[in-house]
């Protein structure tokens, strides 16, 4: 349901900002909201507000182990899938950026990130640093994010703090 939601607001940003965007930036990210690295797709709305949207993979073997859910030995496959809008301020070339969304989680086995279960949708917040020329041309970021998590142990919605690093093209 979630998806489906954010999904249909992401479409109808973007169907409805083809007239009035400036710019689209594509660009590969590490760390970031695809956790390991993401491909994404960005579209500026307005002077200071940009949509994006993302695509990560990774797979691993999964070991059976006592206590975990899948018993036998394979492996498994997560896509994320981040959406998110970003508030850029500043004038020029060089920008801070604010910004939050959720990370779309579809995942072939239970992964863990210490404590934290990476098996379901988490939203995400965000600043960082951006240098992106009005003109088109080179985009880099790093950012902060701060991830909410369900905890394992807990079973409570914990925040993990991480980072991401971004080269890509504008245009």
């Amino acid at each position: 349901m979630i998806k489906k939601l954010l999904l249909n607001i992401t479409s109808t940003i973007l169907l409805s900002s083809i007239g009035f965007s400036q710019f689209n930036s594509v660009y590969a990210e590490g760390g970031g909201t695809g956790l390991l690295f993401s491909l994404n797709y960005e579209r500026m709305l307005t002077d200071n507000i940009s949509v994006r949207v993302g695509y990560g993979s990774a797979s691993a073997e999964e070991e059976g182990h006592e206590g975990h859910s899948h018993g036998d030995e394979g492996d498994g496959k997560i896509t994320f899938i981040p959406i998110g809008a970003n508030y850029l301020i500043g004038s020029g070339n060089n920008k801070l950026t604010v910004g939050g969304g959720m990370t779309m989680v579809n995942t072939t086995m239970e992964y863990e990130l210490g404590s934290l279960s990476l098996d379901a949708n988490f939203p995400y917040a965000t600043a960082g640093y951006r240098y992106q020329r009005g003109t088109g041309g080179l985009y880099m970021s790093f950012s902060g994010y701060a991830f909410f998590i369900k905890d394992l142990i807990t079973e409570e919605t914990t925040m993990l703090p991480w980072g991401g690093l971004s080269f890509g093209w504008t245009f």
